[in-house]
């Protein structure tokens, strides 16, 4: 089953957010993390919609609902067109290493951009 996230074209609204989990299922509890970001592009097309842009992390250890990450449409406003997007999550740790969400294991995460009607 693949994480989707629906998004009229030209919406800030809903902001794309998932717990991010490990290959086994585990959620990561996002401790030692320095930053988090979102990247985007259509599934056809080698081309990013969106490169690198802050998340925030809305829940963390030792909260109850951990792992928690949300990507807050900004900029030229990356929903204008619409389409069918595949998006993932790169997250940094302390000490510069990378983790990159969903991973390879993983459903993939999908953005679906439907047309604005009026």
């Amino acid at each position: 089953m693949w994480d989707r996230v629906f998004v009229v074209q030209n919406d800030l609204l809903p902001y794309v957010r998932k717990t991010l989990r490990d290959a086994t299922g585990a959620v990561d509890l996002l401790t030692g993390v320095t930053g988090v970001t979102f990247s985007m592009r259509e599934v056809n097309s080698a081309t990013p919609k969106v490169t690198n842009q802050a998340c925030t992390i809305i829940q963390s250890a030792p909260q109850v609902d951990r792992g928690v990450v949300e990507y807050r449409w900004t900029g030229t406003l990356p929903s204008d067109t619409p389409g069918i997007y595949v998006g993932e999550f790169t997250v940094t740790y302390t000490g510069g290493a990378t983790a990159t969400f969903p991973g390879p294991l993983q459903s993939s995460l999908i953005v679906l951009i439907r047309p604005q009607i009026a």
